[in-house]
């Protein structure tokens, strides 16, 4: 089960941004959405609320991937496998045991600090490139 995405009732951080954000991801074309700015703050929230506006949107929600931090490298296949709740014995595994956990999914995967550059990026780019290219039904 992908962990839920925290929602809050606070108004959005910043309206047009968060509209500009939700479009995007409505676009059957849009596979991967990164926000850079100044404010890590402000767009990880910007994010998560983003990602809470289109959790309904996908068939198996929203994965929230943590414990990207900035101040070391990060391995990304481990933090994918924790996030994703995958067993010790899957998680010996890796990368094929992500590839298998998504394989049959519909979610948004989402990397609150992924501008932080972890390592492992690659693996990134081959989930990309195994991800199914079906439209999801996007928000009204």
């Amino acid at each position: 089960m992908p962990t839920p995405v925290l929602g809050n009732s606070r108004p959005p951080v910043r309206p047009v941004d968060l509209a500009q954000i939700i479009d995007r991801l409505d676009q059957p074309d849009c596979h991967l959405l990164s926000l850079v700015g100044s404010d890590d703050h402000d767009l990880a929230e910007l994010g998560r609320q983003a990602a809470t506006s289109e959790s309904l949107y996908f068939r198996d929600g929203v994965c929230v991937v943590e414990g990207l931090v900035q101040s070391a490298p990060t391995n990304l296949s481990g933090a994918l496998a924790s996030a994703l709740h995958l067993t010790r014995q899957e998680s010996n595994a890796l990368p094929g045991a992500i590839f298998a956990h998504l394989r049959n999914r519909e979610m948004l995967l989402y990397f609150p600090a992924f501008a932080n550059r972890p390592s492992n990026t690659g693996l990134l780019e081959d989930i990309l490139k195994r991800a199914p290219r079906q439209d999801h039904a996007g928000s009204p």
